[in-house]
């Protein structure tokens, strides 16, 4: 999984219905990185996520929770996270 994934048309539309939303952070480098995210399809067996940023990535196994916090770890990771400004100092 890569934030490079960033809006592919193929997996959700701009105007996919919506049917959750929440927030995940992660505290790395004394700074609080918090971002929104929506379930844009989800079942018992796979889930499709877009961040508040424009990234999209569906798997199956995980929990929508669970895959918008390891998208934001990898755009923390990259740099992204920053240049979007979703880090806060603690």
């Amino acid at each position: 999984m890569s934030w490079e994934r960033k809006y592919d048309r193929n997996m959700a539309k701009k105007h996919s219905p919506v049917l959750r939303t929440g927030t995940v952070s992660i505290e790395r480098n004394r700074k609080l990185y918090t971002v929104g995210y929506e379930v844009l399809a989800g079942g018992k067996k796979s889930v499709l996520v877009r961040l508040q940023t424009g990234q999209v990535t569906h798997l199956v196994g995980e929990t929508e929770e669970e895959l918008a916090h390891q998208l934001l770890s990898e755009i923390i990771s990259t740099g992204l996270a920053d240049k979007e400004g979703l880090g806060r100092p603690l």
